[in-house]
Protein backbone atom coordinates (compact mmCIF):
# COMPACT_ATOMS: atom_id res chain seq x y z
CA UNK A 1 0.00 0.00 0.00
CA UNK A 2 1.31 3.42 -0.98
CA UNK A 3 1.64 5.98 1.80
CA UNK A 4 0.43 9.43 0.62
CA UNK A 5 1.15 12.89 1.82
CA UNK A 6 -1.82 15.13 2.59
CA UNK A 7 -0.98 17.44 -0.34
CA UNK A 8 -0.84 14.42 -2.66
CA UNK A 9 -4.22 13.18 -1.45
CA UNK A 10 -5.79 16.62 -1.78
CA UNK A 11 -4.36 16.90 -5.30
CA UNK A 12 -5.86 13.54 -6.23
CA UNK A 13 -9.25 14.62 -4.83
CA UNK A 14 -9.08 17.93 -6.73
CA UNK A 15 -8.12 16.30 -10.04
CA UNK A 16 -10.75 13.58 -9.70
CA UNK A 17 -13.63 15.90 -8.87
CA UNK A 18 -12.77 18.70 -11.30
CA UNK A 19 -12.29 16.27 -14.21
CA UNK A 20 -15.63 14.58 -13.59
CA UNK A 21 -18.01 15.68 -16.37
CA UNK A 22 -20.99 15.27 -14.04
CA UNK A 23 -19.63 18.07 -11.84
CA UNK A 24 -19.06 20.55 -14.66
CA UNK A 25 -21.65 23.02 -15.94
CA UNK A 26 -24.05 22.25 -13.11
CA UNK A 27 -27.06 24.18 -11.84
CA UNK A 28 -27.92 24.06 -8.13
CA UNK A 29 -30.95 25.73 -6.54
CA UNK A 30 -31.03 26.86 -2.93
CA UNK A 31 -31.10 29.76 -0.47
CA UNK A 32 -28.33 32.37 -0.25
CA UNK A 33 -26.63 32.76 3.13
CA UNK A 34 -23.56 34.59 4.43
CA UNK A 35 -23.55 36.86 1.37
CA UNK A 36 -20.38 38.98 1.01
CA UNK A 37 -19.34 41.27 -1.87
CA UNK A 38 -15.57 41.83 -1.59
CA UNK A 39 -13.22 43.46 -4.13
CA UNK A 40 -15.27 42.58 -7.24
CA UNK A 41 -15.88 39.05 -5.95
CA UNK A 42 -18.98 37.49 -4.36
CA UNK A 43 -18.82 34.84 -1.63
CA UNK A 44 -21.85 33.09 -0.13
CA UNK A 45 -23.23 29.79 1.12
CA UNK A 46 -25.95 27.97 -0.80
CA UNK A 47 -28.16 25.89 1.47
CA UNK A 48 -31.40 24.00 1.77
CA UNK A 49 -32.95 22.16 4.70
CA UNK A 50 -30.60 19.17 4.33
CA UNK A 51 -27.18 20.54 3.35
CA UNK A 52 -25.04 23.50 2.30
CA UNK A 53 -22.07 24.26 0.07
CA UNK A 54 -19.77 27.25 -0.28
CA UNK A 55 -19.94 29.29 -3.48
CA UNK A 56 -17.85 32.00 -5.11
CA UNK A 57 -18.31 34.27 -8.12
CA UNK A 58 -15.07 35.95 -9.18
CA UNK A 59 -14.99 39.27 -11.03
CA UNK A 60 -18.79 39.44 -10.89
CA UNK A 61 -18.96 42.70 -12.82
CA UNK A 62 -18.34 40.93 -16.14
CA UNK A 63 -20.38 37.82 -15.39
CA UNK A 64 -24.11 37.27 -15.11
CA UNK A 65 -24.17 37.97 -11.38
CA UNK A 66 -26.90 40.17 -9.85
CA UNK A 67 -25.55 42.82 -7.50
CA UNK A 68 -28.53 42.71 -5.15
CA UNK A 69 -28.36 39.16 -3.77
CA UNK A 70 -29.19 39.22 -0.09
CA UNK A 71 -29.63 36.82 2.77
CA UNK A 72 -32.51 34.39 2.23
CA UNK A 73 -32.89 34.92 -1.53
CA UNK A 74 -33.83 31.81 -3.45
CA UNK A 75 -31.36 31.54 -6.33
CA UNK A 76 -30.11 29.25 -9.08
CA UNK A 77 -26.33 28.93 -9.23
CA UNK A 78 -24.65 27.88 -12.50
CA UNK A 79 -21.01 26.84 -12.53
CA UNK A 80 -18.40 24.13 -11.87
CA UNK A 81 -17.31 22.21 -8.77
CA UNK A 82 -13.93 23.40 -7.51
CA UNK A 83 -11.62 21.96 -4.82
CA UNK A 84 -9.32 24.19 -2.73
CA UNK A 85 -6.22 22.01 -2.48
CA UNK A 86 -4.91 23.38 0.81
CA UNK A 87 -7.73 21.87 2.88
CA UNK A 88 -9.65 19.85 0.23
CA UNK A 89 -12.70 22.06 0.71
CA UNK A 90 -15.33 21.86 -2.04
CA UNK A 91 -17.11 24.89 -3.46
CA UNK A 92 -19.03 25.95 -6.56
CA UNK A 93 -17.34 28.57 -8.74
CA UNK A 94 -20.29 30.33 -10.36
CA UNK A 95 -20.44 32.17 -13.68
CA UNK A 96 -24.17 32.87 -13.57
CA UNK A 97 -26.77 33.39 -10.85
CA UNK A 98 -30.51 33.82 -11.30
CA UNK A 99 -32.92 34.93 -8.60
CA UNK A 100 -35.65 32.29 -8.53
CA UNK A 101 -38.62 34.40 -7.39
CA UNK A 102 -38.00 37.18 -9.91
CA UNK A 103 -37.29 34.63 -12.62
CA UNK A 104 -40.68 33.05 -12.16
CA UNK A 105 -42.46 36.38 -12.55
CA UNK A 106 -40.46 37.26 -15.67
CA UNK A 107 -41.14 33.92 -17.34
CA UNK A 108 -44.87 34.27 -16.68
CA UNK A 109 -44.84 37.81 -18.09
CA UNK A 110 -42.90 36.68 -21.16
CA UNK A 111 -45.37 33.88 -21.88
CA UNK A 112 -48.26 36.34 -21.59
CA UNK A 113 -46.56 38.71 -24.05
CA UNK A 114 -45.86 35.86 -26.49
CA UNK A 115 -49.54 34.87 -26.50
CA UNK A 116 -50.60 38.51 -26.93
CA UNK A 117 -48.37 39.23 -29.92
CA UNK A 118 -49.00 35.85 -31.51
CA UNK A 119 -52.73 36.65 -31.41
CA UNK A 120 -52.01 40.04 -33.03
CA UNK A 121 -50.22 38.26 -35.88
CA UNK A 122 -46.80 39.78 -35.17
CA UNK A 123 -45.11 36.38 -35.63
CA UNK A 124 -46.73 35.45 -38.97
CA UNK A 125 -44.25 34.31 -41.60
CA UNK A 126 -46.30 36.04 -44.29
CA UNK A 127 -45.24 39.49 -43.02
CA UNK A 128 -41.55 38.67 -42.70
CA UNK A 129 -39.34 40.82 -44.91
CA UNK A 130 -36.65 39.21 -47.06
CA UNK A 131 -33.03 40.02 -46.30
CA UNK A 132 -31.15 41.82 -49.10
CA UNK A 133 -29.14 39.58 -51.39
CA UNK A 134 -26.12 41.87 -51.38
CA UNK A 135 -26.33 44.48 -48.59
CA UNK A 136 -24.33 47.65 -49.10
CA UNK A 137 -25.23 49.51 -45.89
CA UNK A 138 -25.99 47.99 -42.47
CA UNK A 139 -27.32 49.65 -39.33
CA UNK A 140 -26.43 48.24 -35.88
CA UNK A 141 -28.36 49.01 -32.70
CA UNK A 142 -26.27 47.91 -29.70
CA UNK A 143 -23.96 49.13 -26.98
CA UNK A 144 -20.82 50.70 -28.45
CA UNK A 145 -18.78 49.29 -25.54
CA UNK A 146 -19.99 45.70 -25.83
CA UNK A 147 -18.25 42.80 -27.56
CA UNK A 148 -21.28 42.20 -29.80
CA UNK A 149 -20.78 45.30 -31.91
CA UNK A 150 -17.12 44.46 -32.52
CA UNK A 151 -18.01 40.88 -33.49
CA UNK A 152 -20.51 42.16 -36.08
CA UNK A 153 -18.07 44.71 -37.54
CA UNK A 154 -15.12 42.30 -37.72
CA UNK A 155 -17.16 39.46 -39.24
CA UNK A 156 -18.82 41.77 -41.77
CA UNK A 157 -15.57 43.29 -43.01
CA UNK A 158 -13.86 39.91 -43.21
CA UNK A 159 -16.65 38.69 -45.47
CA UNK A 160 -16.99 41.86 -47.52
CA UNK A 161 -14.87 44.95 -46.73
CA UNK A 162 -17.01 47.09 -49.05
CA UNK A 163 -20.04 47.06 -46.73
CA UNK A 164 -20.73 50.36 -44.94
CA UNK A 165 -21.76 50.11 -41.26
CA UNK A 166 -23.62 52.72 -39.19
CA UNK A 167 -23.87 52.34 -35.41
CA UNK A 168 -26.61 53.61 -33.12
CA UNK A 169 -25.26 53.23 -29.59
CA UNK A 170 -27.96 52.18 -27.13
CA UNK A 171 -28.19 50.72 -23.66
CA UNK A 172 -29.03 47.03 -23.93
CA UNK A 173 -29.96 46.33 -20.31
CA UNK A 174 -31.32 48.16 -17.31
CA UNK A 175 -33.63 51.14 -17.03
CA UNK A 176 -34.26 52.97 -20.30
CA UNK A 177 -32.69 50.24 -22.45
CA UNK A 178 -35.89 49.35 -24.31
CA UNK A 179 -36.52 53.03 -25.18
CA UNK A 180 -33.01 53.50 -26.58
CA UNK A 181 -33.21 50.28 -28.64
CA UNK A 182 -36.59 51.32 -30.08
CA UNK A 183 -35.26 54.82 -30.85
CA UNK A 184 -32.33 53.28 -32.72
CA UNK A 185 -34.66 51.22 -34.92
CA UNK A 186 -36.84 54.26 -35.65
CA UNK A 187 -33.79 56.41 -36.39
CA UNK A 188 -32.53 54.13 -39.16
CA UNK A 189 -36.04 53.92 -40.64
CA UNK A 190 -36.41 57.70 -40.80
CA UNK A 191 -32.84 58.53 -41.88
CA UNK A 192 -31.61 59.04 -45.46
CA UNK A 193 -28.74 56.58 -44.99
CA UNK A 194 -30.36 53.96 -47.28
CA UNK A 195 -29.95 51.20 -44.72
CA UNK A 196 -30.44 47.73 -46.27
CA UNK A 197 -30.81 45.85 -42.97
CA UNK A 198 -30.72 46.49 -39.22
CA UNK A 199 -29.04 44.20 -36.69
CA UNK A 200 -30.38 44.60 -33.15
CA UNK A 201 -28.50 42.68 -30.49
CA UNK A 202 -26.03 42.17 -27.69
CA UNK A 203 -24.04 39.43 -26.01
CA UNK A 204 -25.53 36.83 -23.69
CA UNK A 205 -26.82 37.33 -20.16
CA UNK A 206 -29.48 36.38 -17.67
CA UNK A 207 -33.15 36.80 -18.45
CA UNK A 208 -33.09 40.02 -16.42
CA UNK A 209 -30.18 41.35 -18.50
CA UNK A 210 -31.93 40.48 -21.77
CA UNK A 211 -35.38 41.64 -20.72
CA UNK A 212 -35.26 44.87 -22.75
CA UNK A 213 -35.69 42.70 -25.87
CA UNK A 214 -39.03 41.50 -24.48
CA UNK A 215 -40.38 44.99 -23.82
CA UNK A 216 -43.44 46.30 -25.70
CA UNK A 217 -41.61 49.37 -27.02
CA UNK A 218 -38.93 47.26 -28.73
CA UNK A 219 -41.46 44.76 -30.11
CA UNK A 220 -43.58 47.53 -31.66
CA UNK A 221 -40.53 49.24 -33.19
CA UNK A 222 -39.38 45.98 -34.81
CA UNK A 223 -42.89 45.25 -36.12
CA UNK A 224 -43.30 48.76 -37.59
CA UNK A 225 -39.87 48.81 -39.26
CA UNK A 226 -39.83 49.09 -43.04
CA UNK A 227 -36.26 47.79 -43.07
CA UNK A 228 -35.54 44.06 -42.50
CA UNK A 229 -34.34 43.35 -38.95
CA UNK A 230 -32.17 40.58 -37.53
CA UNK A 231 -32.53 39.90 -33.80
CA UNK A 232 -29.04 38.88 -32.66
CA UNK A 233 -28.89 38.32 -28.91
CA UNK A 234 -26.19 35.94 -27.72
CA UNK A 235 -28.26 33.24 -26.07
CA UNK A 236 -29.40 29.74 -26.95
CA UNK A 237 -31.82 28.53 -24.28
CA UNK A 238 -34.44 31.25 -23.83
CA UNK A 239 -36.10 32.67 -26.94
CA UNK A 240 -36.80 36.40 -26.67
CA UNK A 241 -39.90 38.03 -28.15
CA UNK A 242 -37.64 40.13 -30.40
CA UNK A 243 -36.56 36.83 -32.00
CA UNK A 244 -40.17 36.00 -32.87
CA UNK A 245 -41.04 39.44 -34.25
CA UNK A 246 -37.83 40.10 -36.20
CA UNK A 247 -37.57 38.99 -39.81
CA UNK A 248 -34.63 36.69 -38.98
CA UNK A 249 -33.23 35.37 -35.72
CA UNK A 250 -29.49 34.82 -35.15
CA UNK A 251 -28.20 33.00 -32.08
CA UNK A 252 -25.19 35.33 -31.81
CA UNK A 253 -24.14 38.72 -33.21
CA UNK A 254 -21.42 36.97 -35.21
CA UNK A 255 -23.97 34.65 -36.80
CA UNK A 256 -26.09 37.67 -37.74
CA UNK A 257 -23.24 39.06 -39.83
CA UNK A 258 -22.64 35.64 -41.39
CA UNK A 259 -26.32 35.31 -42.34
CA UNK A 260 -26.56 38.81 -43.77
CA UNK A 261 -23.25 39.33 -45.57
CA UNK A 262 -22.18 36.82 -48.24
CA UNK A 263 -18.48 36.10 -48.68
CA UNK A 264 -16.98 38.32 -51.36
CA UNK A 265 -15.00 35.36 -52.69
CA UNK A 266 -18.21 33.34 -53.01
CA UNK A 267 -19.85 36.20 -54.91
CA UNK A 268 -16.92 36.33 -57.32
CA UNK A 269 -17.10 32.55 -57.82
CA UNK A 270 -20.84 32.77 -58.48
CA UNK A 271 -20.33 35.59 -60.98
CA UNK A 272 -17.65 33.58 -62.78
CA UNK A 273 -19.97 30.56 -62.93
CA UNK A 274 -22.78 32.71 -64.32
CA UNK A 275 -20.39 34.21 -66.86
CA UNK A 276 -19.33 30.73 -67.96
CA UNK A 277 -22.95 29.59 -68.30
CA UNK A 278 -23.84 32.72 -70.29
CA UNK A 279 -20.91 32.16 -72.63
CA UNK A 280 -21.93 28.54 -73.21
CA UNK A 281 -25.53 29.54 -73.85
CA UNK A 282 -24.40 32.26 -76.26
CA UNK A 283 -22.12 29.88 -78.16
CA UNK A 284 -24.91 27.31 -78.41
CA UNK A 285 -27.26 29.96 -79.78
CA UNK A 286 -24.66 31.10 -82.32
CA UNK A 287 -24.03 27.51 -83.44
CA UNK A 288 -27.75 26.83 -83.88
CA UNK A 289 -28.21 30.04 -85.87
CA UNK A 290 -25.19 29.19 -88.04
CA UNK A 291 -26.74 25.82 -88.81
CA UNK A 292 -30.07 27.43 -89.72
CA UNK A 293 -28.27 30.02 -91.86
CA UNK A 294 -26.44 27.30 -93.78
CA UNK A 295 -29.73 25.53 -94.46
CA UNK A 296 -31.20 28.77 -95.74
CA UNK A 297 -28.19 29.32 -97.99
CA UNK A 298 -28.52 25.83 -99.42
CA UNK A 299 -32.20 26.34 -100.17
CA UNK A 300 -31.93 29.94 -101.33
CA UNK A 301 -31.46 29.26 -105.06
CA UNK A 302 -34.25 26.70 -105.09
CA UNK A 303 -36.58 29.08 -103.27
CA UNK A 304 -35.56 31.89 -105.61
CA UNK A 305 -36.33 29.74 -108.68
CA UNK A 306 -39.79 28.80 -107.41
CA UNK A 307 -40.45 32.38 -106.37
CA UNK A 308 -39.76 33.56 -109.93
CA UNK A 309 -41.93 30.80 -111.38
CA UNK A 310 -44.79 31.64 -109.05
CA UNK A 311 -44.49 35.34 -109.80
CA UNK A 312 -44.63 34.65 -113.54
CA UNK A 313 -47.73 32.51 -113.10
CA UNK A 314 -49.39 35.21 -111.02
CA UNK A 315 -48.63 37.83 -113.67
CA UNK A 316 -49.98 35.53 -116.37
CA UNK A 317 -53.16 34.92 -114.40
CA UNK A 318 -53.61 38.64 -113.89
CA UNK A 319 -53.19 39.23 -117.64
CA UNK A 320 -55.68 36.48 -118.46
CA UNK A 321 -58.07 37.93 -115.95
CA UNK A 322 -57.88 41.35 -117.59
CA UNK A 323 -58.25 39.87 -121.09
CA UNK A 324 -61.22 37.82 -119.99
CA UNK A 325 -62.81 40.84 -118.38
CA UNK A 326 -62.38 42.88 -121.57
CA UNK A 327 -63.81 40.07 -123.65
CA UNK A 328 -66.77 39.66 -121.34
CA UNK A 329 -67.46 43.38 -121.39
CA UNK A 330 -67.37 43.32 -125.16
CA UNK A 331 -69.56 40.24 -125.41
CA UNK A 332 -72.08 41.50 -122.91
CA UNK A 333 -72.45 44.98 -124.36
CA UNK A 334 -76.04 44.23 -125.26
CA UNK A 335 -78.75 42.04 -123.85
CA UNK A 336 -78.82 39.84 -126.95
CA UNK A 337 -75.11 39.35 -126.80
CA UNK A 338 -75.32 38.34 -123.16
CA UNK A 339 -78.01 35.79 -123.94
CA UNK A 340 -76.05 34.52 -126.93
CA UNK A 341 -72.96 34.15 -124.73
CA UNK A 342 -74.90 32.20 -122.12
CA UNK A 343 -76.27 29.87 -124.79
CA UNK A 344 -72.84 29.39 -126.32
CA UNK A 345 -71.39 28.77 -122.88
CA UNK A 346 -73.92 26.01 -122.18
CA UNK A 347 -73.30 24.42 -125.56
CA UNK A 348 -69.54 24.68 -125.05
CA UNK A 349 -69.75 23.00 -121.63
CA UNK A 350 -71.91 20.21 -123.02
CA UNK A 351 -69.55 19.69 -125.95
CA UNK A 352 -66.47 19.64 -123.70
CA UNK A 353 -68.02 17.20 -121.24
CA UNK A 354 -69.02 14.88 -124.08
CA UNK A 355 -65.53 15.01 -125.58
CA UNK A 356 -63.97 14.33 -122.18
CA UNK A 357 -66.19 11.33 -121.61
CA UNK A 358 -65.43 9.94 -125.09
CA UNK A 359 -61.72 10.42 -124.49
CA UNK A 360 -61.96 8.60 -121.15
CA UNK A 361 -63.78 5.68 -122.80
CA UNK A 362 -61.19 5.51 -125.58
CA UNK A 363 -58.34 5.54 -123.07
CA UNK A 364 -59.95 2.80 -121.01
CA UNK A 365 -60.36 0.62 -124.13
CA UNK A 366 -56.77 1.19 -125.13
CA UNK A 367 -55.59 0.35 -121.61
CA UNK A 368 -57.51 -2.92 -121.70
CA UNK A 369 -55.97 -3.85 -125.05
CA UNK A 370 -52.51 -2.91 -123.86
CA UNK A 371 -52.86 -5.16 -120.85
CA UNK A 372 -53.54 -8.11 -123.21
CA UNK A 373 -50.36 -7.35 -125.14
CA UNK A 374 -48.19 -6.53 -122.17
CA UNK A 375 -44.59 -7.43 -123.11
CA UNK A 376 -43.67 -8.24 -119.52
CA UNK A 377 -46.23 -11.04 -119.43
CA UNK A 378 -44.76 -12.54 -122.64
CA UNK A 379 -41.22 -12.22 -121.34
CA UNK A 380 -42.13 -13.85 -118.03
CA UNK A 381 -43.27 -16.93 -119.98
CA UNK A 382 -39.72 -17.40 -121.36
CA UNK A 383 -39.91 -15.47 -124.65
CA UNK A 384 -37.58 -12.70 -125.79
CA UNK A 385 -38.02 -9.63 -127.96
CA UNK A 386 -35.31 -8.52 -130.41
CA UNK A 387 -35.14 -4.89 -131.54
CA UNK A 388 -33.32 -3.23 -134.42
CA UNK A 389 -33.23 0.53 -134.35
CA UNK A 390 -35.94 0.42 -131.67
CA UNK A 391 -38.30 -1.76 -133.76
CA UNK A 392 -39.29 -5.42 -133.30
CA UNK A 393 -37.75 -7.57 -136.08
CA UNK A 394 -38.00 -11.02 -137.56
CA UNK A 395 -35.18 -13.24 -138.79
CA UNK A 396 -35.74 -12.07 -142.35
CA UNK A 397 -35.14 -8.48 -141.35
CA UNK A 398 -31.53 -8.84 -140.19
CA UNK A 399 -28.24 -8.84 -142.07
CA UNK A 400 -24.58 -8.95 -141.26
CA UNK A 401 -23.35 -5.97 -139.22
CA UNK A 402 -26.75 -5.07 -137.78
CA UNK A 403 -26.78 -3.95 -134.11
CA UNK A 404 -29.47 -5.76 -132.17
CA UNK A 405 -30.95 -5.40 -128.65
CA UNK A 406 -32.60 -8.43 -127.04
CA UNK A 407 -35.00 -7.99 -124.09
CA UNK A 408 -35.83 -10.90 -121.78
CA UNK A 409 -37.53 -11.48 -118.39
CA UNK A 410 -37.21 -8.61 -115.89
CA UNK A 411 -36.68 -6.08 -118.74
CA UNK A 412 -33.00 -7.04 -118.89
CA UNK A 413 -31.23 -6.42 -122.22
CA UNK A 414 -28.36 -7.89 -124.27
CA UNK A 415 -26.80 -5.95 -127.15
CA UNK A 416 -25.09 -7.83 -130.05
CA UNK A 417 -23.87 -7.46 -133.66
CA UNK A 418 -24.84 -9.89 -136.45
CA UNK A 419 -21.81 -11.63 -138.00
Amino acid sequence: MQILKIAELNTMIKEYLESNSLLRFICVEGEASNVKYQQRHLYFTLKDKDASINCAAFNYSINNIPLDIKEGDKIKVFGNVNVYKANASVQIVSNKIEKANKLGDLYVKREELIKLYEKKGYFDKSIKKTLPLLPQTIGIVSSHTGAAIHDIINTTHKRNPNVTIYIYSAKVQGDGASTEIANGIRYFNSSNLNIDCIIVGRGGGSIEDLWAFNEVEVIEAIHESNIPIISAVGHEVDILISDYVADVRASTPTQAAEILVPLKSSLIDNLNNLKSKCNKALLNTVDKNKYKLNLLKENYQLKQFYSIQILEKINLLEKLKLDLKKELVHKLSTKDKRMELALLNNKFNTFINLKLQNSKNTLNNLATKLEKFDNSDILNRGYTITLKDGKIIKNADIKKGDKLKTIYSGNKTIESVVE
